[in-house]
């Protein structure tokens, strides 16, 4: 008869007891707790994930069953936890004790197969990025919801190739987009990354035609100044007022108003390729010296204005159309949107303000919905500056 450790004991004996009880103590989830503590309870799921229990009445019986032939303190469990009291501190207690928890065990493991053999001969790092969608019940997860009568969220992982380890791990909504958890990975100098189509968007590189830095701007804005002596300079959001950021903007849409700007529907381009999205863009001189601008090449000239004086601006892209919004605090908790293509027309500032308002209400709800990704989405200029610079004159 085996009179040593359980093979559960031995394994988890591998998890650094200190370094959770420090993560619990910093979250302070042991605080007044009586019976189940957080050590116990990773203890009882661990248990459930490796025995394969996937309710909380097969897990109670299963700890009843232990407690019967007196093994069950030999898990490391103190008592046969209740489901009532599981199910309580499974929805109370502090996720990122459990995040936390995953980042030690990573940071230990990962040195084990730093030197391994690894079957491509290439020093760097080398890691794969994809995503997997866990399917969810939406009577037990509402908050879930992806279709009518399909709930689910959606896990971004990048694995470390060298040891097939998880070294970094990010969820959402199931609806939102593969690319979209690009913008939260930390990409390492000289790594290799994997992933396939889904993480290519190139809808980004519009973001280059907004230059701050092309001197016809620091020339426009010149004028701006001239034009309208009320303004006395362009602050950004150094006082502090929300509401001194919409005299920037609207003096800007009315200088161009008075230089004469047209809207101008010229899109068409010299590549005939019909499976390659192509939009015509003038640059920010084009706009000024013809006098003439689409709505890809208007929101791109007021982008690159705000940005020039501080303000962070964002493209709104629709099907066959793009218009500005823009932020009127720092914290960027106040968004506003502005139809640039009324600059050659008799309609107010006001009208431009506002005639987008219910339309972006509407569909707002599409812009993290993967199936239309390509057709509604907003482009952060501030953020896209991080990875693509201003092209241009």
């Amino acid at each position: 008869m085996n009179s040593g450790k359980t093979v559960f004991t031995q394994i988890m004996k591998l998890i650094p007891r200190r370094d959770f009880n420090e993560i619990v103590a910093r979250h302070k989830d042991d605080y007044r707790v009586r019976n189940l503590s957080c050590h116990v309870q990773f203890l009882v799921m661990c248990m459930a994930q490796y025995a394969d229990k996937n309710s909380l009445c097969v897990i109670e019986a299963s700890l009843n069953a232990l407690a019967v032939v007196r093994k069950l303190y030999h898990c490391g469990i103190s008592y046969a936890v209740p489901r009532n009291t599981l199910a309580k501190a499974n929805e109370n207690r502090d996720w990122h004790i459990y995040a936390e928890l995953g980042e030690v065990l990573i940071k230990k493991v990962r040195p084990l197969y730093a030197k391994d053999k690894f079957r491509l001969d290439i020093d760097n790092m080398v890691y794969a990025f994809n995503s997997t969608t866990i399917s969810l019940c939406l009577k037990l997860c509402p908050w879930a919801k992806l279709r009518k009568n399909k709930g689910g969220i959606k896990m971004h992982k990048q694995i470390d190739l060298r040891g097939n380890l998880p070294v970094f791990i990010h969820l959402t909504r199931a609806s939102v987009h593969d690319v979209n958890a690009m913008d939260e990975i930390c990409i390492e100098m000289g790594a290799i990354y994997l992933m396939d189509k889904g993480y290519v968007d190139f809808s980004y590189i519009f973001a280059a035609y907004v230059n701050e830095d092309n001197p016809v701007i620091d020339a426009f804005l010149k004028e701006v100044l001239a034009y309208n002596p009320g303004l006395t300079g362009f602050t950004g959001y150094l006082s502090g007022n929300p509401n001194d950021v919409h005299p920037q903007v609207s003096t800007i849409f009315a200088t161009l108003r008075r230089m004469g700007v047209k809207y101008s529907n010229i899109t068409t381009t010299s590549n005939t390729n019909q499976l390659i999205w192509k939009q015509y863009v003038r640059f920010s001189d084009e706009v000024l010296n013809n006098t003439q601008a689409n709505c890809m090449d208007g929101t791109a000239f007021f982008c690159s204005c705000l940005r020039k004086i501080g303000i962070h601006s964002v493209m709104v892209f629709k099907p066959g159309h793009v218009y500005l919004g823009y932020y009127s605090n720092p914290n960027r908790t106040q968004f506003y949107l502005l139809e640039t293509t009324y600059v050659g027309t008799s309609k107010t500032i006001w009208e431009a303000w506002n005639d987008n308002i219910s339309d972006f209400n509407a569909y707002h709800n599409l812009f993290n919905n993967s199936d239309v990704s390509d057709q509604y989405f907003m482009i952060d200029i501030d953020a896209a500056r991080n990875f693509i610079k201003p092209i241009g004159r």
